[in-house]
């Protein structure tokens, strides 16, 4: 063997395990990186990975919880941020029309819970994703104190779980995640119009991952390394993962929520345009001032016809405990205001003074009234024999009292039966009462008195013509029998249902209190057919699914 052999069989014998050399160092390298870029862990392995279908977390029922992190733990910049809203005063009444709503009976209407399962395919950051997704949501309504208008938000809250699978040509890595969201909807009500806000969209993203496998190579002896190493990059790349997470949940329920609720608003404020104010108008008898306003679980409304405010005796009413930033105690959950000089504004507004109506034409109108609203249909009565027709005075031709517990109403005018000629001015006072039964309110004439006015306005002893007359109207105006349940457009058969539990008339103002009940009528007979009641037309809210982009409530 020369010496040149000799010295070259060492190099000889590493070129023939050059390769499993070269490799042995890398991953050395490799680990000894891994090792300073990280920090120590006990030489015990990996912990257990969690296997198994995505955790669900059960949605709690009542208020909102507060997300972990504080209550707006991920808030991209781009979103609108809501307005300072100052403490507000004691609302100042000053409309002869009040409508009181409470937040139970919102959350009665709208408040709803969903579940809904879809797939996921998405591409992210060079990852094919693939998965299955549960979406929990709870839609609520939430009061705003204000004085400046009306104001409350839609408040959509609930959990994303997900199980995904992310693929890149080196790995394939398992995530479980569970984002919680809250997101808001402003809403302002003016009285007369509805206008939103773009929605606020709070998320907690919470990703975790579950395993990693390296896709199969030539040395199968290093899977088991390139996995604990895909493990690590996974969990390095946490915090990107939920931000991405989070994004996402913004972006796909942000849009969709405003553009479901702005459609639905802007339904029900179209047909308010078209049922109410346009009518209103009409008729000649559209509000001069509309206001609303809000307390912490309530929402009102304000109404006057009349150009000079209206008193209202707050400190002897349910409002008195009404703080705008205080909850009221044992208030109803609906309650309605009317004032009398109502009556007198109207009969202004519709110019009654100088208008003829028949007895008959009475009669009809009662009638249709009474198979409108009533519980009872009253059998048709024969026409009078003689047509008599009543003609309103050109002052004062209908007005309106309110006292205990009684509306009289007072009208002025003149009778002309068939060609005989027609009566002196006469004043007509009706005495109206109202009882509570136990499915009905019963409304009927109890007194009516007809007096002849003298030249000096001052009223004259009846006779046998007025007496006459105050019987004739007493047979013509039947009583009126309402039923005291309405139910509620959320459930069938024995569910909500708004009670009316009292009516006062005391002071000039009448007052008619609803409260939210599971209301069951009682099993009488009735002698005389029921008549349809007309059932509310509100939809309830649907739940939130996926769309495209809308725009936000016009204004």
């Amino acid at each position: 063997m020369t010496p040149g052999r000799e010295v070259f069989r060492p190099l000889a014998i590493f070129s023939k395990n050059a390769m499993s050399a070269v490799l042995i160092a890398g991953v050395l390298f490799c680990l000894a990186c891994d090792a300073f870029a990280q920090p120590r862990r006990p030489r015990r392995g990996l912990p257990p990975l969690p296997p198994g279908p995505p955790i669900i977390v059960p949605l709690p029922v009542g208020p909102p919880p507060v997300l972990p992190g504080g209550p707006t733990p991920f808030l991209p910049e781009t979103q609108p941020v809501m307005p300072n809203t100052q403490p507000a005063a004691t609302p100042a009444f000053q409309g002869d029309f009040h409508l009181e709503v409470s937040e139970e009976l919102l959350q009665t209407l709208v408040r709803r819970q969903d579940v809904s399962q879809g797939a996921v395919q998405d591409f992210v950051s060079g990852a094919v994703v693939n998965g299955q997704q549960t979406t929990q949501s709870d839609v609520t309504i939430d009061c705003i104190p204000s004085t400046q208008g009306g104001q409350f938000d839609f408040v959509v809250q609930g959990l994303v779980s997900s199980t995904t699978n992310a693929a890149t040509p080196q790995a394939t890595i398992q995530q479980q995640g569970n984002t919680a969201f809250r997101a808001t909807k402003r809403v302002f009500l003016n009285g007369e119009t509805i206008l939103t806000q773009k929605a606020i969209v709070q998320v907690m993203p919470n990703q975790v991952v579950t395993g990693a496998q390296t896709n199969p190579g030539p040395l199968s002896m290093f899977g088991n390394l390139g996995n604990r190493m895909a493990y690590r990059a996974a969990i390095a790349r946490l915090p990107e993962s939920n931000m991405i997470a989070g994004q996402k949940t913004i972006n796909r329920m942000q849009p969709e929520m405003d553009r479901k609720i702005d459609t639905q608003l802007a339904e029900a404020d179209q047909a308010v345009r078209d049922n109410l104010w346009k009518r209103l108008e009409m008729w000649n008898v559209l509000p001069e001032y509309k206001a609303a306003f809000s307390t912490t679980d309530r929402l009102i409304w304000d109404y006057r016809l009349r150009t000079e405010p209206v008193p209202y005796p707050v400190a002897n009413s349910s409002l008195q405990q009404m703080q705008p930033n205080a909850a009221a105690a044992n208030l109803p959950d609906v309650s309605v205001h009317c004032h009398e000089s109502l009556f007198e504004t109207v009969a202004m507004r519709r110019k009654l003074g100088g208008k003829t109506i028949s007895l008959n034409e009475l009669r009809e109108a009662t009638d249709r009234f009474l198979r409108l609203l009533a519980e009872e249909i009253p059998d048709d009565s024969p026409p009078l024999p003689v047509t008599i027709n009543f003609t309103f005075d050109s002052r004062d031709p209908l007005t309106a009292s309110y006292d205990n517990d009684l509306l009289i109403l007072t009208l002025k005018g003149s009778f002309q039966a068939g060609n005989l000629p027609a009566t002196p001015t006469q004043q007509i006072q009706l005495f109206m009462d109202a009882q509570m039964e136990q499915d009905a309110f019963l409304i009927e004439v109890s007194e009516v008195t007809v007096n002849q006015l003298a030249a000096d306005n001052s009223l004259e002893e009846p006779g046998l013509t007025q007496t006459a007359i105050a019987e004739q109207l007493k047979k013509q105006l039947k009583p009126i029998r309402l039923k005291r349940a309405i139910p509620l457009p959320v459930k069938e058969g024995a569910g909500p249902t708004l009670v009316l539990t009292s009516m006062t008339a005391e002071g000039g103002w009448l007052e008619a209190d609803f409260e939210l009940q599971t209301w069951r009528p009682a099993e009488t007979e009735q002698p005389i057919h029921s008549a349809p009641t007309p059932v509310p037309t509100f939809t309830p809210q649907a739940p939130i699914s996926p769309q495209p982009t809308g725009p936000t409530f016009p204004q």
